[in-house]
């Protein structure tokens, strides 16, 4: 999940790849893009997120793009379909493994639970 720290982090580096990541939820950006237009080999783009205490980029990317969904799914009334193409899925099927694999439940179930009555 996108953390506090990652927002306030000093590493000038870092908060350039955090800002690319934020700026292209819809249409993600690979490693390899980032750091072309960061101007750094993409294996020190990972040496730097590591060192400030993050995981991989391409994981940390994808839990960006989960948190938004699941903001989404809470505040809006955007059907999972609208939602997965709003995070970068290119189907509504991937966007649910990979919700249930990081937080433990899908998509509908994780709106039932937040539904406000």
């Amino acid at each position: 999940m996108l953390s506090g720290d990652a927002l306030i982090c000093e590493d000038e580096r870092f908060r350039g790849a955090l800002e690319l990541m934020l700026a292209n939820i819809e249409i993600p950006l690979t490693v390899d893009h980032i750091s072309n237009r960061l101007g750094f080999s993409s294996g020190l783009i990972e040496r730097i997120v590591a060192r400030n205490g993050f995981e991989p980029p391409q994981k940390y990317y994808q839990k960006i793009r989960l948190n938004r969904e699941r903001q989404l799914l809470e505040q809006t009334r955007m059907s999972q379909a609208e939602i997965a193409l709003a995070c970068g899925y290119e189907n509504q099927s991937h966007f649910g493994r990979s919700n249930k694999k990081i937080f433990g439940r899908s998509p509908k179930a994780f709106r039932d639970l937040t539904r406000v009555v």
